[in-house]
C-alpha cells in the first residue's frame, strides 16, 4: 500500500550502483514473496475456526491483489492493443486489465473527441468518423504508447488495415494485439443497450456494430505469437485471466 515509498528506495538503490537483474527480475520476486505471503495467509485461516477466519482470508486477498500487480509489473514494458468491432466487449476488458496493471488505457473513442475538441460523452459529427479522422486517431494513439515507457493498454477497432499501419509508424515498437470476438446476437445485444446509456463515450449503434463486424479485416499481418483471440461471451475475469496466462506463456517461450 506504499507504492510511492517503494518507487523511491529501487530508484535511491539504482542511483548508489545497486545491481538486482533489472526491474523486471526485481518485480518477478516481489510478487513471488507476495503469493508466499498469501498462501501462509491462507494456511493461518485453515487452522482457525470457521468464525475467526476473516481477518486471515482478507490478509490473504490483500496479498494476492499484490501479487497480480506486481505480476504485471514484472511483464513490463508492455503494450497491448485490445481490438476488434464495435460492442465486442474491447472496452470492458481494456479497463479490467489496465485497472488490474496499472498501465494507462488509451482509448480511441476519448482520443477521436479529443482530436475534435469535444467532451468524451458529446456526440461526435459523422465527418469525424471519416477515413482522414480515422487514421489521425490511430497515429495520435500510436504516438501516445510510444510516449508511455512502462507501456499501455490500447483499446479500439483496429478493424482495417491502414489503421493498424498508421498506429505502428507512430508507435515504432511492437505490441501485441488481442482480438475481441462475440457471437453476432450478444454484440447486437450490447450496442442496443449502450444506445441507451446516454453517458456512454462510444458512438458506435447497433447498425455501425454489424457493419464493422462485415467489414473488419483481419490480422493477417500480425506473428501467430503476438495474436490472441478472444471470445468474449464470457465473464472478464475469465478473460483477464486467458490474458495473463498467454502473456506469461509468451515470456516462457522467449526465454524470459
Amino acid at each position: 500500500g506504499a507504492e510511492d515509498l517503494a518507487v523511491a528506495l529501487i530508484a535511491e538503490y539504482e542511483s548508489a550502483g545497486g545491481d538486482y537483474g533489472g526491474r523486471p527480475l526485481l518485480f518477478f520476486y516481489a510478487a513471488y514473496r507476495a503469493l508466499v505471503r498469501t498462501k501462509i495467509a491462507c494456511l493461518r485461516a485453515d487452522e482457525l475456526a470457521p468464525g475467526e477466519r476473516g481477518g486471515s482470508l482478507a490478509e490473504a486477498q490483500r496479498f494476492a491483489d499484490v501479487g497480480r500487480r506486481l505480476a504485471w509489473r514484472a511483464r513490463r514494458p508492455l503494450v497491448i492493443v485490445i481490438c476488434g468491432g464495435s460492442a465486442t466487449g474491447k472496452t470492458h476488458l481494456a479497463e479490467r486489465a489496465a485497472d488490474v496493471s496499472g498501465l494507462p488505457h488509451l482509448s480511441s473513442d476519448v482520443v477521436r473527441k479529443q482530436l475534435a475538441g469535444l467532451a468524451p460523452a458529446q456526440r461526435a459529427p459523422e465527418t469525424e468518423y471519416s477515413e482522414d479522422a480515422s487514421l489521425r486517431t490511430y497515429h495520435e494513439l500510436g504516438a501516445r504508447a510510444a510516449a508511455t515507457p512502462e507501456g499501455a493498454i490500447v483499446d479500439a477497432t483496429f478493424r482495417r488495415r491502414a489503421h493498424r499501419v498508421a498506429f505502428a509508424e507512430a508507435f515504432g515498437g511492437t505490441a501485441l494485439f488481442v482480438e475481441c470476438l462475440a457471437p453476432a446476437v450478444v454484440v447486437a445485444e450490447r450496442a442496443e443497450r449502450r444506445e441507451r446509456d446516454p453517458e456512454h463515450v462510444s458512438d458506435a449503434t447497433a447498425a455501425i456494430a454489424a457493419r464493422q463486424r462485415a467489414e473488419f479485416e483481419p490480422l493477417d499481418e500480425v506473428p501467430p505469437g503476438a495474436h490472441l483471440p478472444l471470445r468474449t461471451d464470457r465473464p472478464v475475469d475469465d478473460l483477464l485471466a486467458e490474458l495473463e496466462a498467454w502473456l506469461d506463456a509468451r515470456l516462457a517461450r522467449l526465454g524470459y
